[in-house]
């Protein structure tokens, strides 16, 4: 996920360009294989996106079969404000793993307006 794991870091992006997700579960450091993961992205409109994500060495994801996946979506043209990504996953044993973190679209411009003026929370995220 964006930020290596921390939900606090956001990534800013501008519409039209990819959010790439990257997802993994490390035991001992190295990537577990096998993972069934299930990524979300909730958009500033408040729909919902699966993004699918790829294990195949195909995908910037490294080699296939590593444990290592990734997926993109693309930003939207408006309304300003966060993307809310989740990526569940699932080991072959059946522990499952929870994620969460968020992209920030600027679609008009303005959020740096927002920001000078104190409002933190455009479309109720924090």
């Amino acid at each position: 996920m964006p930020g290596d794991g921390d939900p606090k870091v956001v990534i800013r992006v501008n519409p039209g360009e990819p959010v790439f997700v990257r997802a993994f579960i490390a035991n001992d450091d190295r990537p577990v294989p096998g993972v069934r993961w299930q990524v979300k992205a909730r958009t500033p409109a408040g729909a919902i996106i699966l993004i699918p994500v790829m294990d195949d060495g195909l995908h910037a994801d490294g080699a296939a079969a590593d444990g290592i996946f990734v997926g993109a979506i693309i930003a939207e043209d408006g309304p300003d404000g966060f993307y809310a990504l989740s990526a569940e996953g699932q080991t072959p044993q059946g522990a499952r793993y929870l994620q969460a973190s968020r992209v920030e679209v600027e679609a008009k411009g303005d959020l740096q307006h927002y920001r000078k003026r104190g409002r933190n929370s455009l479309v109720g995220w924090d």
